[in-house]
């Protein structure tokens, strides 16, 4: 049994505030409470945490095999709750030394999109989208290892657009990395300081009808050795 704390639970169309909810082993909310005394294994949410919306938890092997590249987006719009969620499990990614050396922009405008496209043109896929994420970093910002001068800059910048598109994911939305862009031309439509490099740009939306190819992993016995 899991219990969290939130600061107001929207439960079967109700509302509660303060509230103390106690899950079962397979993450389903089973009681809503008044808050009366934390315990240990009490977990707080300063947040609203709608278990109205919610889907019995998966593992981590379901969540990471849900994501993939999605090259094909309907019209629907983002809601501004599903890409709260989802700047919200970015920020929590980690980075060498904690420097947290990226910045997102988040582009949901369509002028301002028209003009991110001319980095990666003739991907209609990739212009329908309603929502892109732009990933930069700052280079001077980035932990450098003493020993051969090795920048994390790129592997920080992986590290959190990987959990966009983790949580994006677990939103039911897709996502598609993007790195084979012209960043002259996108520094230049987007007017960035010389201190924000982008580094991928994430399409994000729902995944139209037959939007994504067949997913192929090497077998484990070809990427692990066991010493």
């Amino acid at each position: 049994m899991k219990r969290v704390l939130a600061n107001k639970v929207i439960f079967k169309g109700k509302t509660h505030p303060l509230s103390l909810v106690t899950f079962d082993s397979s993450g389903i909310p089973v009681s809503v409470e008044p808050f009366q005394s934390e315990t240990e294994s009490t977990v707080f949410y300063s947040g609203t945490l709608n278990l109205d919306t919610m889907t019995p938890s998966s593992s981590f092997l379901d969540l990471a095999a849900a994501r993939h590249s999605v090259r094909g987006y309907t019209s629907q719009p983002v809601s501004d709750e599903d890409l709260d969620y989802i700047i919200r499990c970015a920020r929590l990614a980690p980075s060498a030394v904690n420097r947290q050396p990226w910045h997102l922009l988040v582009v949901r405008d369509p002028l301002t999109a028209s003009r991110l496209v001319k980095a990666y043109p003739g991907r209609d896929w990739f212009a329908a989208a309603p929502v892109h994420i732009v990933v930069c970093v700052d280079d001077s910002a980035a932990w450098v290892r003493p020993f051969d001068n090795h920048s994390h800059a790129d592997i920080d910048t992986a590290i959190i657009a990987e959990h966009i598109c983790l949580a994006a994911a677990d939103r039911s939305l897709g996502t598609c990395w993007v790195c084979n862009f012209d960043p002259a031309v996108l520094s230049a439509e987007l007017s960035l300081p010389d201190n924000r490099r982008p580094v991928v740009v994430i399409p994000l939306g729902h995944p139209a009808p037959d939007s994504t190819r067949p997913t192929v992993r090497r077998d484990i016995s070809e990427i692990v050795s066991y010493i």
